[in-house]
């Protein structure tokens, strides 16, 4: 389908917090934050070493896990004073407004996230993503392709670092956020486009049944 993604956003205040130290953010599942991941995000801060990182999900309301994944990140190099880890809000809205304080979203590997990504794009959040070769790391890939933003994705961890380098210059960023929500909302939220080419296809599939069976109507029912 030309429109293979319909999500249906909050009406929210995106607006940037004021002046701050530049700050990637990710929302993902904690399991989703496999010893991969940690080590890409790791490289990102490493390179940008005046850069903050926030993270947020269910999981980190355990002091442990929060604990086990800011160890994780000071074994690659980056000081644990750098991360915010945060556990869940507890209003839909309250989770949205965390997207205002975060610049750039990345997305985990190798598996993608979804409704994260959806989410930070309508709040005018740019998304990183490294691309794979099965579904689970391709999510992001199909999102922003439809998006047009495919320069937001890296095949590989060395263009991932670069990415998040080129779009953190201030004139990068401001660009790439400029009008972000407005065209997130015209590419992947458009319901009744996404249910008119639905249809057709459902009857594209119909008509192809059909002739077959006329083609062969001794053929037994599958």
């Amino acid at each position: 389908m030309p429109s293979a993604w319909c999500f249906s956003p909050e009406q929210i205040d995106h607006a940037a917090l004021p002046q701050r130290p530049l700050t990637f953010g990710c929302f993902n599942n904690s399991a989703k934050f496999s010893p991969a991941c940690v080590e890409l995000f790791a490289l990102v801060l490493r390179a940008l070493p005046a850069a903050r990182l926030q993270l947020k999900a269910f999981g980190f309301a355990d002091a442990p896990t929060r604990d086990r994944v800011v160890a994780r990140f000071v074994e690659h190099g980056v000081s644990a004073w750098r991360l915010s880890v945060l556990p869940p809000d507890r209003e839909p809205h309250a989770h949205l407004q965390r997207y205002r304080e975060i610049d750039i979203a990345l997305d985990t590997w190798p598996y993608h996230g979804t409704t994260t990504t959806c989410e930070a794009l309508s709040m005018g959040v740019p998304v990183l993503c490294l691309a794979g070769s099965k579904h689970a790391s391709r999510v992001g890939v199909s999102l922003l392709s439809q998006l047009g933003a495919s320069d937001w994705l890296a095949p590989d961890r060395a263009r991932f670092v670069a990415n998040a380098l080129r779009l953190s210059e201030p004139g990068a960023l401001a660009a790439a956020r400029d009008g972000l929500t407005e065209r997130f909302r015209r590419a992947l939220c458009d319901g009744s486009r996404f249910a008119a080419e639905f249809g057709e296809r459902v009857r594209e599939h119909w008509r192809e049944r059909c002739s077959r069976e006329s083609q062969n109507p001794n053929r037994s029912p599958a």
